[in-house]
Parts: C-alpha cells; sequence; structure tokens
C-alpha cells in the first residue's frame, strides 16, 4: 500500500515525533509493512510497522471510527507481520487520551518516559 499521507494524518491526534515522521518512514519505506482497515472502499484507520524490530510508529483510526474494534484488528494485524518477539509503541504523546486507553486496553505497559527539555537563549 502507498500511504495517502493526506488522508491518514486526518486520524492523528497529534503531530507525530520527527522519529515516527512522515519523512522518517518514507526515508526507509522498505523497513515497514502498513495495516489499514477500509469501510466501504475508505480506509478508517491504519498502522505501521517495522518488520525487523517490532516498532510501531503509527497507529491511528478516524474519530468517527474508534471504539469499534478496527484499532484492535490493526494491531492484530500488525503483529503477525513482525519477526521480532515483541512490539513496542514509542514517543506516544501523553495529552492523546484516546490513544493511552487503547494501548493499555491492549495491555502495553510503560516502560520509558522521555522529557523534551528547552532552554531560552537571552
Amino acid at each position: 500500500m502507498d500511504p495517502d499521507w493526506e488522508l491518514l494524518s486526518t486520524f492523528w491526534d497529534y503531530q507525530p515525533s520527527w522519529q515516527n515522521s512522515i519523512q522518517s518512514i518514507e526515508a526507509v519505506r522498505e523497513s515497514f509493512d502498513i495495516s489499514a482497515v477500509r469501510i466501504n472502499n475508505c480506509i478508517v484507520g491504519y498502522g505501521i510497522i517495522d518488520k525487523t524490530t517490532g516498532e510501531i510508529p503509527q497507529i491511528a483510526v478516524g474519530k468517527n471510527w474508534r471504539n469499534k474494534g478496527i484499532g484492535s484488528s490493526i494491531l492484530a494485524d500488525l503483529m503477525n507481520q513482525n519477526s521480532s518477539n515483541q512490539i513496542k509503541i514509542l514517543n506516544i504523546d501523553t495529552r492523546s487520551d484516546a490513544m493511552l486507553q487503547f494501548i493499555t486496553a491492549a495491555g502495553f505497559h510503560n516502560t520509558v518516559n522521555q522529557y523534551e527539555m528547552k532552554l531560552e537563549l537571552q
């Protein structure tokens, strides 16, 4: 599947970190598999996994399609496309309650916290 980034980005609650950005994924596109759910031939959700490491840089479902099992279906498909013995979702924006609820319900647990710091220059 060639991603329609314009469409897929409408599913986001927040902009991905630079490590999970469109540009970062496209730079090594051959490393990733994409899973998408279509309803009436329209994509309503998708996920991307690094086939070797099991890292999921992006997973999202359109706001009108959430809580219908679509995210769980995508996650199950991504697990089947992975040669690692684990899967990880990195750089989760903690402002996204929907994402935190989804991944917690799916059985993920937090292992590392990341902090972004800045220094104002005078």
